[in-house]
């Protein structure tokens, strides 16, 4: 198995080609060179490929908890040219889930057995050419399954490629190992076993079908998935009745590198990006990192407050209970404390930054410049990750006990929110509420999340919908799964009136969310590129159109406004 390779030479931009007519799975996978990946296809096909989309409604739509995975993408034939070596008739389609789409650059997956079912390198068939759309230093995917790899959990190998379609330079992707039997034989020693992959999926009652099987032994996988469902749902089960269904030494390891990566998009971070793949031999499950273009980030963006410990992430259901443990969080602060003395070497990355940069210098067109600018943004995090970790651990894990939310879903098109009270709250339609109500419709309701109508009207900034909503007696301070109120969402979207409206009605100013923040909190928070990713993100959800200038301006204004009637943040209440 390959180790981590760290090293001050600079390498060659261009090496000779592969001579021959074939490559190996080593060729594949160079540390010191850039692949040149050259693709032929048809231009009506490559306007398809380019064309075709998914949406969050249709990715994270309730059929998922089925095992119904929407399958947006269809391979076209295409030829392909990876460094002088030409594979023909092979398949070509987009890929990627929503941050990652481009028409322009898409995210590619090659099928090599497209036509000629036994077409494949060292049993590889599959290719994956992701486009670094949202992996801005280049660098994340590229050093996070490296660390993986070198600590002895089994992960992807990765290279850079320069990639070209019908004669248009496309620029650097990260050419990464597909989860396949290759992958499997080398880390476990046998791909016998049956693999699953997770997107915004758990170990919850009622989604033991919402993990996609790539393979393996179907009954086998589904039995021993509802075992472990039933485990951690139930909280008098101790780390000795989860090692029976978990393999313990190597999850640590994986959940403290995803802590000691900033991973907050893997599992323990946001329960999505992952494989679990059920040992023949052992019976027990492992996990393996996926879609690691969001490493090296201090800060989740996915929460409003910065409270919580930066050192572990627990949004995961097994990292969670385990968390929960004494045991659990002692030998969580072992396992990172092995990895930052064994792994964590910074001027060991920082110059491997350093290489892979004049590496790819050569290569970078006008979009990826940016690239050079966030590799000294990424040398920060290495350079202050170990202090930032050890000065919350010295003294022992912090507590946190925040219980995770179960699997996003937004219900499909017809059902629940589609043409609903929230629907129509969201888009303020007062009249079609009207009809809502008189129709016996309860005005509180709440969604899967536990979301109201009267929060969704505040977030949109309809006033008079909150308004007839609290008329008809709608509970102003009813919460949602993570205990945030309607006031926490007219606050962080800076909805100025609502907030008076909702004040007046005598909402309580001081509700804590389960991530540590108040109303107040949610309208204070920094304004970042993040905290404006959150807003265009809730807004793609609900529908509702955000001028992000108008957001950006009014929330310090609901903030002044709370402090007027006293509100105060997190930290200063007495729990």
């Amino acid at each position: 198995m390959p180790r981590f390779a760290l090293t001050l030479a600079i390498a060659a931009v261009f090496v000779s080609p592969v001579v021959g007519q074939s490559l190996t799975l080593d060729d594949l996978f160079p540390a010191d060179r850039v692949l040149d990946v050259r693709i032929t296809v048809g231009e009506q096909d490559w306007k398809m490929v380019r064309r075709q989309s998914r949406t969050l409604r249709t990715a994270l739509d309730s059929r998922r908890k089925r095992g119904d995975f929407e399958k947006p993408y269809t391979y076209v034939e295409a030829t392909v040219v990876i460094d002088g070596v030409e594979f023909p008739r092979v398949g070509v389609r987009k890929k990627g889930f929503i941050g990652s789409l481009s028409r322009s650059r898409p995210s590619l997956k090659v099928k090599l057995n497209y036509t000629d079912k036994k077409a494949n390198i060292d049993g590889l068939t599959g290719l994956t050419f992701n486009n670094n759309k949202q992996d801005g230093s280049l660098c994340s995917q590229f050093l996070g399954y490296a660390m993986f790899n070198a600590a002895g959990c089994p992960a992807p190998r990765c290279a850079f490629a320069r990639v070209t379609v019908n004669g248009s330079y496309l620029g650097i992707y990260s050419h990464v190992e597909s989860a396949r039997a290759p992958l499997l034989e080398r880390g476990f020693g046998t791909a016998d076993g049956t693999l699953y992959e997770g997107t915004v999926v758990d170990f919850f009652p009622g989604w033991d079908l919402g993990f996609e099987r790539k393979f393996g032994d179907k009954e086998r996988g589904h039995e021993q998935i509802e075992r472990l469902i039933k485990v951690l749902g139930d909280e008098q089960e101790d780390e000795a009745a989860i090692a029976r269904l978990v393999d313990l030494d190597s999850f640590y390891t994986f959940w403290a590198l995803e802590g000691l990566l900033g991973y907050w998009d893997g599992y323990s971070g946001n329960k999505n990006n992952f494989f679990v793949y059920l040992h023949p031999q052992t019976r027990r499950f492992h996990f393996l990192p996926w879609g690691a273009d969001h490493l090296f980030v201090k800060y989740s963006p996915l929460r409003r407050s910065r409270a919580g410990p930066i050192s572990v992430k627990t949004t995961g259901l097994v990292a969670y209970r385990l968390y929960q443990l004494a045991s659990g969080r002692r030998r969580y602060a072992e396992t990172m404390e092995r990895l930052l003395e064994e792994q964590w070497r910074e001027s060991r990355l920082v110059a491997e930054i350093e290489r892979i940069e004049a590496l790819l210098e050569p290569h970078l067109g006008l979009t990826q410049r940016r690239a050079i600018d966030e590799m000294y943004e990424l040398r920060d995090f290495i350079e202050d990750r170990r202090a930032d970790i050890m000065a919350e651990i010295e003294g022992g894990m912090p507590i946190w006990d925040e219980k995770p939310d179960r699997p996003f879903v937004i219900p499909r098109a017809g059902a629940e929110r589609e043409e609903s009270i929230w629907s129509a709250a969201s888009r303020g339609d007062v009249d079609a509420l009207k009809k809502y109500v008189a129709k016996g419709v309860d005005v509180s309701v709440k969604g899967d999340d536990g979301t109201s109508p009267l929060a969704l009207a505040a977030l949109a900034g309809e006033v008079d919908a909150v308004r007839y909503l609290l008329e008809e007696g709608a509970t102003v301070d009813a919460v949602n799964d993570k205990n945030h109120t309607a006031l926490h969402a007219a606050a962080f979207f800076g909805q100025v009136e609502v907030a008076e409206l909702l004040i007046e009605n005598a909402a309580d100013l001081d509700v804590l969310g389960t991530d540590g923040s108040t109303p107040l909190d949610s309208a204070d928070g920094e304004w970042n590129s993040e905290t404006a990713r959150m807003v265009r993100w809730v807004g793609r959800l609900s529908g509702v159109k955000f001028d992000l200038e108008e957001v950006e301006a009014n929330r310090p204004r609901v903030a002044a406004l709370l402090r007027r009637h006293g509100a105060r943040r997190g930290q200063d209440l007495d729990r």
